[in-house]
């Protein structure tokens, strides 16, 4: 999909987008944007990694793909929206409108700040994502992005097809 996401983590949200939650499995997956995903997690281990809550080593036989093509929800919002509910929205889609990408022009690779009229957040992406090279937008986009924790809140794209 665009390989900025560990291998064996899945970022799965209800069905409303109101929660989500960070699961880890003991090897990559091959799950899909849009699979409504069964996790089984009696008896995994709960835990923080760097900040962000997680179901942790969880074997890919305790979970099972149930459909496929859904439209994941994307809860629209500002950037202080974001970060006075980062926990709360912690592993959720949020669509960001009018925001501007620091280092315009340069690789989208590294961290980032977002900027909306309300506030900033970082943004990390991951030198091995498929669109690491990618040349950041230098104006104004609207961005959809999983809300995320590494030592302090920020968001990570899927894919650029995040931005637009």
């Amino acid at each position: 999909m665009g390989n900025n996401l560990n291998g064996r983590n899945a970022y799965i949200q209800d069905i409303d987008g109101s929660a989500g939650i960070l699961v880890r499995f003991s090897a990559n997956h091959s799950y899909n944007v849009g699979d409504e995903v069964e996790v089984e997690v009696s008896g995994q281990e709960l835990s923080q990694f760097n900040g962000l809550l997680q179901v942790n080593n969880v074997q890919l036989d305790k979970s099972g793909a149930l459909t496929s093509g859904n439209t994941p929800v994307v809860r629209t919002a500002t950037v202080a929206e974001i970060n006075a509910n980062a926990e709360a929205w912690e592993s959720t889609l949020v669509k960001i409108s009018g925001a501007t990408i620091s280092g315009g022009g340069s690789p989208i690779s590294g961290g980032k700040t977002v900027t909306d009229a309300s506030g900033s957040i970082p943004m990390f992406t991951q030198s091995y994502a498929t669109f690491a090279s990618a040349t950041t937008p230098s104006s104004a986009v609207n961005i959809t992005a999983i809300v995320s924790d590494f030592n302090g809140k920020q968001i990570i794209l899927r894919n650029m097809g995040d931005i637009q």
